[in-house]
């Protein structure tokens, strides 16, 4: 008996580790990392070309007629030169007035197709077309980013996340530009934020699987330290272990044992306010103190959820969208 104690008391404070690391520790450690980096390597602005080159921006809709306009508004004010900017917008399955609402604008492209095979098939169907189209005359330039494109299964869901990380992966860094945003409605309400959190949770279990390679940190080293330590523990492990906390809690508490009571009380009570954070937003009525619980574990349910959903929509790469608020 005493040894199946220790088991469970060993097991019970290993979880704890990995779910403080995960949601704390590494941000602290990051923290840290960048401080020191600061102290040794002075920042370095990138050089931009005395000339640009041509660029395109590709847009991938289904069914958005309604912000057709806005996203325009948004195109038309990017920093880039009118004249070497091309915008591509590839509208596959819209049975919508999308395709409509583009003709007003004489300076994009659409490609379009009646079958709705999902983003990252819509991704790869277009860039071909990209390619051929929208090349710099340099044959040296020619192959800068285009060429760093390669084509996922249609059925990839966060077809951005890999992509970038292949190409990380092949040597290539990805640049962080802190005068850079973007802004982004909410969802319309906790359901249809339900869809969105389910749908990339699938997306970050498959591309796990799909990027298994960067799981070996003596090939890629930092690389995988950074990806191990944001996205695959927040994907896979993390949120079992943080529900399994509970009944290793509660086994622990039945020995008597102070420390363990008090957590399991820490534990109950935070669960307790989760579900009070619940039924208020049920009533549609927010309060800080209780959505912040509530949220946290709504957010780690919706990760396990993702495995069902993965098996489920297997195949295709074709979602729901998430219905937005007002931006």
């Amino acid at each position: 008996m005493e040894k199946s104690c220790q088991v469970i008391e060993i097991l019970f404070w290993i979880g704890i580790g990995i779910v403080f690391y995960t949601y704390l520790g590494y941000g602290i450690v990051l923290y840290l990392m960048v401080k020191i980096k600061e102290l040794f390597v002075k920042p370095r602005l990138p050089r931009l070309p005395e000339t640009l080159p041509e660029a395109t921006l590709l847009i991938a809709a289904y069914n958005e007629e309604a912000i057709v306009a806005s996203k325009m508004v948004n195109c038309r004010q990017l920093d880039y030169p009118a004249d070497k900017l091309r915008l591509v917008w590839i509208t596959d399955g819209s049975n919508d007035n999308t395709n409509e609402r583009l003709k007003e604008y004489p300076e994009v492209t659409v490609l379009y197709q009646p079958r709705r095979q999902g983003k990252t098939a819509a991704l790869n169907r277009a860039l071909p077309y990209v390619c051929l189209l929208y090349t710099s005359p340099s044959p040296r330039d020619r192959t800068i980013r285009t060429s760093l494109f390669e084509q996922m299964p249609p059925d990839t869901l966060l077809d951005d996340f890999i992509l970038s990380l292949r190409i990380a992966m092949r040597g290539y860094k990805i640049a962080y530009s802190k005068e850079a945003y973007a802004l982004e409605s909410a969802s319309l309400n906790m359901r249809e934020e339900e869809k969105r959190k389910v749908r990339i949770s699938a997306g970050g279990l498959q591309s796990v699987w799909r990027l298994r390679g960067l799981l070996n940190i003596f090939r890629y080293g930092i690389l995988s330290f950074q990806y191990i330590s944001h996205r695959v523990l927040r994907w896979t492990l993390t949120p079992i272990i943080l529900f399994a906390l509970l009944p290793l809690n509660l086994l622990l508490a039945c020995t008597g044992h102070t420390l363990y009571t008090v957590i399991l009380a820490l534990q109950l009570a935070f669960y307790l306010l989760g579900y009070l954070g619940y039924k208020m937003e049920k009533r549609n009525i927010r309060n800080k103190l209780l959505f912040i619980p509530y949220y946290f574990l709504f957010m780690n349910i919706n990760v396990i959820r993702g495995y069902s959903y993965l098996a489920k929509h297997k195949g295709t790469g074709a979602w729901e969208k998430a219905k937005r608020g007002a931006g």
